[in-house]
């Protein structure tokens, strides 16, 4: 019983070396009004490239989240403005601040085609037959709806 205690303490303080962590936090706001931006995820990537794990910003534009000890890359994304990789050093227990300011992005939405068909397409690429009916050729025929 003694032999299973001490094997039980001995892997959580082992194991609490081995994988430390480290905890940053801080507020996201937009870099011209300097107001707080509610909703901002914030994510860590792992080495393959795939998010590993992540938060987002309260009503306050405060996250906080806990990375692995080493050299961790923080990203920064939210609708209308830049995305952020901020590249941080952290050792075991430490506490860092670190406050974001996200610059707005202006682009261009491509427009949205809805068919029966099977297929995407591009509003460009979209070939139809098209007839504009006049107001006047509807008043004529006395219709009572489209």
């Amino acid at each position: 019983m003694k032999h299973k205690l001490l094997f039980i303490i001995s892997f959580l303080l082992f194991s609490e070396l081995i994988y430390g962590q480290a905890v940053v936090s801080g507020v996201v706001r937009d870099a011209t009004t300097d107001e707080t931006l509610v909703g901002v995820n914030v994510y860590l990537e792992n080495k393959s490239g795939s998010v590993d794990h992540g938060v987002a910003t309260d009503i306050n534009g405060k996250y906080s989240i806990e990375v692995p000890v080493g050299i961790p890359i923080l990203n920064f994304s939210f609708v209308g403005y830049q995305a952020q990789a901020q590249s941080l050093v952290t050792h075991k227990g430490q506490q860092i601040t670190l406050n974001i300011y996200m610059k707005t992005e202006a682009g261009l939405l491509e427009g949205v085609v809805v068919s029966a068909g099977r297929f995407e397409q591009k509003l460009s690429e979209v070939t139809v037959s098209m007839e504009v009916v006049k107001v006047e050729d509807l008043s004529k025929q006395n219709t009572q709806d489209i």
